[in-house]
């Protein structure tokens, strides 16, 4: 029997409900809802010895059955003991409805909690609260107006660097990364916020659909005010500082500072613990190790600052503002980029959060200059897509010629390059031939049949 891929779709509350299959059948749907039109499929989670079979669509108000069908068999997943799983496929269902999934097996039956399937399912009801919660988020009262006031890491005065969202409930820190002394796990905080808020804005402007007009003018409004702090972290001659730190176990605003983010993570063993959060592995003598590389941060930002410029109004600062910083960060870092990772080398991040730094930049000036540098990032990241052995289409993070397994990145390579200006082909250029599409958002290969 076949395991289960990764091609079955990744479902709301799957994860909280994967450990109850032991007990019984288990048919996990996305609590969200589905899109009419789009593929619709639940999993079915039971034990080796279940065999269920069917499944039925049942209207919620009446019970009337709508449609039916057979369960697709899908194996099972390495290392989770004693667990099947099988597929119930209800595309073909595109009526908007309120409704239940039902699956027997033996004597028992399983019924789900009602759903919805209806259109721009996840636009009517998320995306209000997913703005709402980055505008709770906002620093702000006392601490908003120590950021006003940080001091520099070198003493040589005071930066008005305020703005931006705390990183958790209970962590009033504000990042670009928070493990830059790591290789692959850089989140990208800050940055991918404010660049998944402009897409997220022209992408609901390109449905022409006057639904989404207050929902836009929350979106941009949120967007340029991360592209304002974007924007204040900006360093002369540099790139941006990474982080405010809130140190200390009352977090208070007075001992905010601009924390060195390349400290070692240390596991507090009492609950005062505090300060910087433990040694750095970089020397501190030098006002580079308080700023970010390509990929912890600093190629996302030039990417969301090059889009805001572009933007039909400006934030608390300049349109004009947003681009002088973004390019001037992409020049510094395109010299200096080695020199400010934690070893001193390029991998698969610094590539494709380069490439969405220069596609922006050229989307944003029409500057062939910004064409090229996209270019050239990305023939090395086709590069990296490569087979080995068992293993066929994985992206290659590092110079191994086996699978490298990294944490799934919020900018995936194949984002990276299906967000490229189109461009006239030029031979020699891999990557104008190449299908995005086809490409694997995945950073986990998979074995070849």
């Amino acid at each position: 029997m076949r395991r289960l891929s990764k091609s079955v779709p990744t479902l709301t509350g799957c994860v909280l409900a994967a450990g109850l299959c032991h007990a019984q059948i288990r048919v996990l749907v996305d609590q969200v809802g589905y899109e009419r039109l789009a593929p619709k499929q639940a999993v079915v989670c039971g034990s080796k010895t279940d065999r269920p079979e069917e499944f039925v669509l049942l209207d919620a108000a009446s019970g009337k059955p709508l449609l039916g069908g057979r369960l697709e068999p899908a194996g099972e997943v390495r290392n989770w003991t004693d667990r099947e799983f099988w597929l119930a496929d209800f595309s073909s269902f595109r009526q908007s409805a309120r409704v239940q999934l039902q699956v027997r097996s033996g004597g028992a039956v399983v019924t789900t909690p009602p759903f919805i399937i209806a259109d721009d399912v996840f636009e009517r009801h998320t995306l209000s609260s997913v703005i709402y919660y980055f505008k709770g988020q906002r620093a702000s009262g006392a601490i908003d107006r120590a950021d006003r006031h940080l001091k520099l890491p070198d003493g040589s005065g005071l930066a008005d660097i305020h703005g931006g969202w705390y990183d958790a409930t209970g962590d009033y820190g504000l990042h670009f990364s928070h493990q830059n002394l790591t290789s692959f796990f850089n989140p990208q905080q800050h940055p991918l916020v404010v660049w998944s808020l402009l897409k997220t804005y022209l992408a609901l402007g390109d449905r022409r659909d006057e639904n989404f007009t207050e929902y836009r003018r929350r979106l941009l409004d949120e967007a340029l005010y991360g592209a304002d702090f974007l924007t204040r972290m900006k360093r002369p001659d540099g790139s941006f500082f990474e982080s405010i730190g809130a140190p200390g176990k009352e977090k208070r605003a007075e001992d905010r500072l601009i924390q060195n983010p390349n400290w070692r993570t240390e596991i507090k063993q009492k609950p005062d613990d505090g300060g910087n959060g433990g040694s750095s592995h970089r020397k501190q003598d030098s006002g580079l190790v308080y700023q970010v590389s390509f990929r912890s941060g600093g190629g996302l930002a030039i990417a969301a600052l090059a889009l805001a410029s572009t933007m039909p109004e400006d934030g608390e600062l300049p349109r004009t503002a947003y681009l002088r910083a973004a390019e001037e960060a992409f020049a510094f870092l395109n010299v200096h980029n080695a020199s400010m990772t934690n070893d001193g080398k390029e991998n698969i991040l610094d590539d494709y959060c380069a490439l969405l730094a220069a596609t922006n930049l050229f989307n944003a000036t029409s500057n062939r200059l910004y064409l090229e540098a996209a270019d050239q990032r990305a023939n090395r990241l086709m590069a990296r897509l490569t087979s080995s052995g068992a293993w066929r289409d994985f992206w290659r993070a590092d110079d191994a010629p086996a699978p490298t397994s990294i944490p799934r990145m919020p900018a995936s390579p194949s984002t990276a390059l299906s967000n490229m200006p189109a461009s006239p082909p030029r031979s020699g250029d891999a990557w104008l031939s190449t299908p995005y599409g086809a490409l694997s958002a995945s950073s986990s290969p998979s074995p070849q049949r």
